[in-house]
């Protein structure tokens, strides 16, 4: 990389740039949360739901559904804020 190539990205691209690998860092960093959360949080969940036949359903499993979807709130919260992060990167 010659002189003049240097001192063109060192201007264009300096501390704004590397904010902005930060910025995409903290989007992937969010977006990939997803996986070890639904593996090890809603995982216990998802296997007690699946367990219980449909006609033992009750007051139990209702339980375990409205807490299903708690969890699952994490989830799209986390899927959100990732977005978030990744149009925060663009500018």
């Amino acid at each position: 990389m010659n002189a003049t190539h240097y001192s063109f990205v060192k201007e264009e691209c300096g501390h704004e740039a590397s904010t902005s690998h930060v910025r995409w860092l903290v989007g992937a960093a969010l977006i990939l949360a997803n996986w070890p959360y639904t593996l090890f949080c809603m995982m216990p969940t998802n296997n007690k739901l699946k367990a219980i036949a449909e006609d033992d359903a009750g007051t139990a499993s209702r339980s375990m559904i409205v807490t299903w979807g708690r969890l699952h709130a994490v989830r799209t919260t986390l899927g959100i804020v990732a977005t978030l992060a990744y149009l925060w990167a663009l500018n």
